[in-house]
């Protein structure tokens, strides 16, 4: 794309446009980067979790009121500890799939950039970089990653408090 020589501010727009779309680059990037590290702290999490998990009560236990005269095996706790355990191995699964890198976007290579662009004026230049920096914006999947982390995140949470609850059921009740 050509631009008239003699408009000025046409120039000046393509230069802020530039700037502009260099920052959103670097400012989404900086956020993939983050949402990557949160990404990597729920799996940790997700692994100590499920080592904890592995000493939750899971027998069953006799519930006796001697009162009501009511005696009945109870079996929550190895229900809750197999949710929770599904929920921590989902939340993982999410996680990992979350940090898979997406295909970069376009690269051009040096000699391209000779071949093409030292016959033409620095603001198309700056316009091409600029086409070629909205491809690559629209392929940044900040979206999935943060909907993923949200899910990793709430999966991890409800596997916490169901680790919780057996804990609290077994501590209320004798196991025989």
């Amino acid at each position: 794309m050509k631009l008239p020589k003699d408009n000025v501010q046409h120039q000046s727009n393509i230069t802020l446009i530039y700037e502009y779309a260099e920052k959103a680059i670097k400012d989404l990037q900086g956020s993939i980067d983050g949402i990557n590290t949160k990404l990597s702290a729920v799996i940790g999490f997700n692994a100590v979790l499920i080592r904890f998990s592995s000493s939750l009560p899971d027998k069953s236990f006799k519930i006796d009121i001697a009162i009501l005269g009511v005696i009945m095996s109870c079996y929550p706790c190895l229900i809750l500890k197999i949710v929770s355990c599904i929920l921590l191995i989902v939340s993982i699964i999410i996680s990992l799939i979350a940090l898979f890198p997406k295909s970069t976007g376009t690269i051009v290579r040096p000699s391209e950039l000779i071949e093409k662009c030292l016959k033409i004026s620095e603001e198309d230049y700056r316009l091409s970089i600029i086409t070629l920096w909205d491809k690559d914006i629209e392929e940044f999947d900040l979206r999935r990653k943060s909907k993923s982390l949200k899910v990793a995140v709430i999966c991890l949470g409800f596997a916490t408090i169901l680790s919780g609850l057996d804990i609290i059921l077994a501590s209320l009740f004798k196991s025989n």
